[in-house]
């Protein structure tokens, strides 16, 4: 898929938690226990996560930025 914003290609992946409090990663393969994640740093001090993002509900398509 290419970027709406650039056109270059995107990568396929992941977003996902391990457990509860831990960071939002970015998964190249889904895995049985979300090892492997590539932290995406959206912890807080209180240990929540959250990420700007814009979501298209007619395509389907969420784009974050991190």
């Amino acid at each position: 898929m290419n970027c709406s914003m650039c056109g270059r290609e995107m990568e396929v992946g992941y977003l996902g938690m391990e457990r509860l409090f831990s960071d939002v990663s970015w998964y190249k393969k889904r895995t049985a226990f979300g090892f492997g994640g590539e932290s995406l740093g959206l912890k807080d001090k209180m240990g929540l996560a959250y990420a700007e993002g814009y979501r298209c509900e007619n395509c389907k398509l969420v784009t974050i930025r991190y």
